[in-house]
């Protein structure tokens, strides 16, 4: 599970403010870069979490990583296969 104290002050911040004001989608792919960023991907990213992405349109429209939805498709695919694997 993730909490507070995973990621900086700053980001938190700037999660909370894109929270306020509706940009629930910017919110989403900010945290989730953060948590990919700080290597934190099997505390945090599951199957939930894709599906949650793909709702807020995230596999199609991103607005800070041109590579963002390759990045986390690439990260639940290794996740999946470690769990396979186990």
């Amino acid at each position: 599970m993730l909490i507070r104290s995973d990621i900086s002050k700053e980001a938190f911040s700037d999660i909370s403010h894109y929270m306020t004001h509706g940009e629930y989608e910017m919110a989403f792919e900010y945290l989730l870069l953060e948590v990919m960023d700080l290597k934190l991907n099997e505390k945090f990213i599951g199957g939930e979490v894709v599906e949650i992405a793909v709702c807020l349109g995230l596999d199609r429209d991103y607005h800070y990583d041109e590579n963002f939805w390759q990045r986390l498709s690439s990260i639940w695919g290794r996740i999946l296969y470690k769990v396979s694997e186990s």
